[in-house]
């Protein structure tokens, strides 16, 4: 009769020892993440939420991202490059994104809608200060003697390069320019100068501003390759998001 009872209770211990078993964590191992090096220029920092919008869907990939001036990339601590410009004999890898247009940006109260090429460079060398001292305003019987403010990314900017050489025979500005170094700061210089005259690329003309056409400059010449600069043949996630970044608007 005693039997029963020990049955019963060698029944329930094995029962509780299987029962602590099957809770016992069971180890996972985490996916490998395929981490990207970026290094991207000052100019092309509104590029990160493309970038963003094109690596989120892909599973198990992430971004290390890092500023840096055009002459302090080096691939060597990256895994891919964005830059503008065109590409180079060391390149080993170049693949194009997109374009940009450098224009030129004015404030809502500038008294012209285009000027000549000459023009421009007459305003950024100090030859002109003023808007009435320009062949278009006396064209146009325009007698606006308000001082002409130039604005201008900092020197050694790439933007900047790329202006004083599309725009400016490569002689650099000499007008004494206030320095700007994000759109939302040319938008408030030219709050506050309304007469201002700066350039930028025209994604980011600021709502407070409008294009300034150069009448006897071919907008092709004015239009900037994205490169994306690789050690090699992308493969795998850096594939993908590249590929995304060509198409995405």
């Amino acid at each position: 009769m005693r039997s029963k009872p020990l049955l019963l209770l060698a029944v329930l211990l094995l029962l509780l020892l299987s029962a602590c078993q099957e809770m016992q964590p069971t180890s996972v191992e985490s996916p490998d993440i395929d981490t990207v090096r970026l290094q991207i220029t000052p100019g092309l920092t509104h590029w990160l939420p493309k970038v963003a919008e094109c690596a989120n869907p892909l599973p198990n990939f992430g971004i290390i991202t890092e500023i840096l001036p055009l002459k302090s990339l080096d691939l060597g601590q990256a895994d891919l490059i964005l830059r503008p410009g065109t590409p180079a004999a060391e390149d080993p890898f170049v693949a194009v994104m997109g374009t940009e247009t450098l224009v030129l940006i004015a404030g809502r109260d500038v008294p012209l809608s285009s000027l000549s090429l000459k023009s421009v460079r007459a305003i950024y060398s100090a030859q002109a200060i003023y808007w009435d001292e320009l062949p278009e305003a006396a064209s146009q019987g325009i007698q606006d003697n308000q001082f002409i403010q130039t604005l201008s990314f900092p020197d050694g900017h790439e933007v900047t390069d790329l202006f004083v050489e599309k725009y400016l025979a490569s002689e650099p500005p000499a007008s004494q320019p206030l320095i700007y170094s994000t759109s939302e700061h040319l938008a408030a210089l030219l709050e506050e100068h309304p007469q201002a005259i700066g350039y930028g690329f025209e994604s980011q003309i600021p709502e407070n501003a409008q294009r300034l056409r150069v009448s006897d400059l071919e907008e092709d010449s004015t239009r900037v390759f994205v490169l994306a600069v690789t050690a090699g043949q992308p493969v795998g996630g850096l594939q993908n998001l590249l590929l995304c970044l060509q198409e995405t608007p």
